[in-house]
């Protein structure tokens, strides 16, 4: 396995992985023999674990260090592009699952392989794309919100550390600790909805 800081961060081109997949799988789809098409699916699984380990790298450095300007911009064009990237997998997903192959591919792949691409056709769709950008922008919205600093007893502490706070053995800490995390978030929004309201004139 390799060590999370011996790792070469790359910003993966869609269109380049677009063609080079369409390549390989037409590749895939006419392959005579099962040793030539195990090898190309071999290769397509290590665009995916590329793929993977990037946007986990940019989204894990993102996580460290919000004042980071080049992994904020990663983590954007990650959330933006990943579940288009997600979705050039689907062909090959569809080949595997009805490969002349197949009953050779059950003996040579891990046994939950043909498990995995069943969910991940399901909920791979063109359909949800601008959905599950949302989303992924979301998350990291309230992951960095999580990590914003506020004052709490004169200190500065982090929304997550204040939540912690919520379960105190204390009534008197637990209110102080809610009184704290509302006053932020009601003052988050008020800020966000002057923005939205702004750029809507």
């Amino acid at each position: 396995m390799t060590d999370f800081n011996e790792i070469k961060y790359e910003r993966i081109d869609f269109d380049k992985t677009k063609t080079n997949l369409e390549n390989l799988i037409n590749q895939l789809k006419s392959a005579d023999d099962f040793e030539s098409y195990i090898s190309i699916v071999q290769r397509i699984n290590a665009i995916h674990l590329h793929i993977e380990e990037m946007f986990d790298y940019a989204d894990i450095r993102n996580m460290r260090d919000l004042t980071d300007e080049y992994y904020k911009k990663e983590i954007e064009y990650w959330n933006s592009l990943k579940p288009k990237f997600d979705l050039l997998f689907l062909p090959f997903y569809n080949e595997m699952n009805h490969s002349k192959f197949k009953e050779l591919l059950l003996k040579s792949v891990p046994n939950n392989f043909f498990e995995i691409i069943k969910y991940q056709t399901r909920i791979t769709s063109d359909k949800n794309l601008e959905l599950l950008k949302k989303e992924n922008d979301l998350k990291t919205r309230y992951r960095n919100l999580n990590k914003t600093k506020i004052l709490y007893n004169g200190e500065e502490k982090t929304i997550g550390f204040i939540s912690g706070l919520f379960s105190a053995k204390n009534r008197s800490t637990r209110k102080k600790a809610h009184d704290a995390i509302n006053d932020f978030y009601y003052q988050y929004v008020v800020e966000q909805t002057k923005i939205e309201n702004t750029i809507n004139e």
